[in-house]
């Protein structure tokens, strides 16, 4: 097989199953935005474990925790939500870019900084989406995004982050579900084809995760239908003996 074939094979199967199970195939999608915001928010030494990221998304009150870790994982919820809302279906702008990084820092009372020269070179990252004038298969495309605002770095704090939602960005439309980047390494961002490697298995595992946790919610769901049918099927024949008491 060709470079990303699995990736795309997976994907093409993964929206077969959107269409014939679009409601588990959307609950199955609301946990992996979960999982995603947990796994970009501890490379950025959050220290909000699984289970708190959930709350903290749903708005509810967590104690024991920074207030900052918290404000950071419901601001990238919201982020990724604006993203797959906004950016999808348009001509990337750099005020795009620009707006979805507020929406990451908003209320953390973090600076920020985007000079001309970096303006110039965010523009060449919004006309490389745009565009793809190599015509890149989506997963380098995705690649070289990640890459290069990690490089440009044209923002003061979170560039990772935001590199992130970006190449999910580039993912996202061409068709893959919401993908989690939780590897690093130290030399990944200094060799550019180790650098390719480890997104190409973020982007192949993001994907094929998505039919075991079909599979549970598929027969997580068809246990409840049994039990709703035998407590139906139950609440009938004491009804049945209540009749027949009646009648004796």
């Amino acid at each position: 097989m060709k470079d990303y074939d699995l990736c795309d094979m997976y994907k093409e199967q993964l929206s077969v199953a959107r269409k014939k199970y679009p409601a588990l195939v959307s609950q199955v999608l609301k946990s992996q935005l979960a999982r995603y915001v947990q796994c970009t928010c501890a490379l950025e030494n959050s220290s909000l474990p699984q289970w708190a990221v959930n709350k903290s998304i749903q708005g509810l009150v967590l104690e024991g925790f920074q207030q900052k870790d918290i404000l950071l994982v419901q601001n990238q919820a919201k982020a990724l939500r604006y993203a797959g809302k906004e950016l999808l279906n348009k001509k990337l702008e750099v005020d795009d870019i620009k707006q979805l990084y507020d929406v990451m820092v908003q209320h953390l009372g973090e600076g920020k900084y985007c000079t001309e020269n970096t303006i110039h070179l965010l523009g060449i990252v919004t006309n490389l989406i745009n565009n793809n004038p190599s015509k890149l298969h989506p997963v380098k495309l995705s690649t070289y995004v990640y890459y290069l605002i990690i490089w440009i770095a044209p923002f003061q704090s979170h560039n990772g982050m935001l590199a992130r939602l970006l190449a999910n960005v580039v993912l996202r439309r061409a068709g893959y579900p919401i993908i989690i980047f939780n590897k690093y390494s130290d030399i990944m961002f200094k060799d550019l084809r180790h650098f390719s490697n480890i997104v190409e298995t973020c982007v192949f595992e993001s994907v094929v995760i998505y039919f075991p946790l079909l599979k549970q919610r598929m027969k997580a769901l068809k246990m409840e239908v049994n039990k709703r049918n035998n407590m139906k099927r139950f609440t009938e024949l004491l009804r049945r003996d209540d009749e027949l008491a009646d009648i004796k």
